[in-house]
């Protein structure tokens, strides 16, 4: 909480008014397969960017419902703005990608998923980010709709705390995830890494860190507080622990292919990096596989000790935690804070369905060790997840 808060005052330091004559060009690829529901949506966000040089390219994996047609018809309802569709054949996300970057010219390159959109500001204020030579990516700040659903509630907690805690990485100089939804990075840097692997199952997380093992001194990835975006949450709980699921193996895969980073003594590896952050990362998951016992220990001791302190202490602690986060972000709007801080004791209550869905996704994902290897016959597939109807 501490580091997220040195990341705040770093960022106001940060802040700047730019000169919108001389900005790069931004390219914004938006892969797509069978998202005819959400899409309409994504590329007016973008559209409506305030940003005077940019192109836009829809990338149709060889979707079979209406995605082709809805971009066409955007095409020719704003005949104004760079934006073009490119057609392939079903080949996967990160080879969708490759596609999009080879046949665009920005120097800034943004992904954004189909069923997400953008902060009007979201490239004007990345910009300065780059004004560093080090920074080579950039992860935007990701907020969920509210769709009024418990689940919804609680996934949209969940990234309002992790995203406030993602700060803290970046002021300590341990980030190593850029997510899919609103990455940006250098087209120089894309380049030297040779764009997205195909044969992962996390193309976003790989990445990344193929950009950290360059050295995390030299090249850095970072957090970018206002640059916003917005996504969906998943609607059950059976298709969160397939999304859990493939981030999870999508990590494992991608930890075991950069097996040399832990704990390296390399010197383009800062040590907190290596030695604390990515075997803080294993111990995550070795925690979340004990988190059950803790959790029943408590609310042991206080039925046989016939005193509920240990279990009010429990709620007390997590709720205050978890309204401090809440107040101090810049994700939400005032009364939305007011509603959520008034809501946590109840949203720590139920946070054991999120437990659930991590231990599920972990218990999966261990059960398939053997794709663990970058050798694995893992693709770069589509894993669609039902989405809610947002494109008028």
């Amino acid at each position: 909480m501490i580091a997220a808060e040195v990341y705040d005052y770093k960022a106001h330091l940060l802040y700047k008014q730019r000169d919108t004559k001389n900005l790069p060009l931004f390219t914004i690829l938006i892969p797509a397969y069978n998202e005819e529901a959400c899409i309409d949506r994504t590329v007016k966000s973008v559209i409506l960017a305030d940003y005077p040089k940019k192109e836009i390219v829809v990338i149709n994996d060889g979707s079979t419902d209406s995605t082709a047609e809805r971009v066409e018809n955007l095409i020719r309802e704003y005949s104004s703005v760079n934006l073009k569709l490119i057609t392939q054949v079903n080949a996967g996300k990160g080879a969708a990608l490759n596609n999009g970057i080879r046949n665009t010219t920005g120097d800034l390159v943004m992904v954004i998923d189909a069923d997400s959109s953008i902060d009007k500001y979201a490239l004007i204020n990345s910009i300065k980010y780059f004004d560093d030579k080090r920074v080579k990516g950039l992860a935007s700040s990701v907020r969920l709709d509210d769709n009024g659903s418990i689940l919804g509630l609680l996934q949209r907690v969940e990234y309002l705390l992790a995203y406030r805690m993602k700060r803290s990485l970046t002021a300590l100089n341990i980030e190593y995830i850029i997510g899919g939804v609103g990455s940006i990075y250098r087209r120089s840097t894309l380049a030297q890494v040779f764009g997205y692997r195909t044969n992962t199952i996390t193309e976003d997380i790989d990445l990344s860190m193929k950009v950290v093992a360059r050295g995390n001194k030299a090249y850095r990835v970072v957090f970018a507080s206002d640059v916003q975006t917005t996504t969906q949450p998943v609607l059950t709980l059976n298709e969160l622990i397939k999304q859990r699921y493939r981030w999870k193996l999508g990590r494992m895969q991608t930890f075991v292919r950069y097996r040399h980073l832990f704990l390296s003594r390399n010197k383009k590896h800062g040590k907190l990096l290596s030695w604390f952050q990515f075997p803080y990362a294993i111990f995550g998951e070795i925690y979340l596989m004990l988190e059950p016992v803790f959790i029943a220990t408590i609310i042991a001791v206080g039925i046989l000790y016939g005193d509920p302190s240990s279990i009010v202490t429990a709620l007390t602690v997590m709720s205050v935690f978890m309204a401090l986060n809440i107040l101090v972000t810049d994700d939400e709007k005032i009364k939305d804070k007011i509603k959520l801080i008034l809501l946590t004791p109840l949203i720590y209550a139920l946070m054991p369905l999120l437990s659930y869905v991590e231990l599920m996704s972990l218990f999966k994902t261990l059960g398939s060790w053997r794709q663990w290897s970058p050798k694995s016959k893992v693709s770069g597939h589509w894993i669609p997840v039902t989405r809610a109807a947002t494109s008028k």
